[in-house]
């Protein structure tokens, strides 16, 4: 039977705690963003359309939506703004907007 000799262990200790840890990142990374993907997806399908009036804000919409789902009312603007990719409060009237449902 033939032995394997190790000549430099320290090096051999360093690359194998390197390959560790740059398989765990990998799968951390991937794990993550695939999380990231199917939630978004879900919470797109999980939407209504509405066309904005005049007077009305993000947070005005949000609020009835908050009270009826007993959810804090600045989730639901976040999520508004995330479905949407609004950048800011500058919504107009005419304007679509994606609510969520839940």
């Amino acid at each position: 039977m033939k032995h394997t000799v190790i000549v430099h262990p320290k090096r051999f200790y360093a690359f194998t705690t390197a390959a560790i840890l740059f398989i765990a990142l990998t799968i951390t990374f991937l794990v993550g963003f695939a999380s990231d993907r199917s939630s978004s997806a879900a919470s797109a399908s999980s939407a209504r359309t509405v066309i904005v009036r005049e007077g009305d804000t993000v947070w005005s919409m949000a609020l009835p939506l908050a009270k009826a789902s007993n959810r804090d009312v600045r989730d639901v603007v976040r999520d508004i703004y995330r479905i949407n990719n609004l950048s800011s409060s500058g919504i107009h009237p005419g304007q679509k907007l994606r609510i969520p449902l839940n």
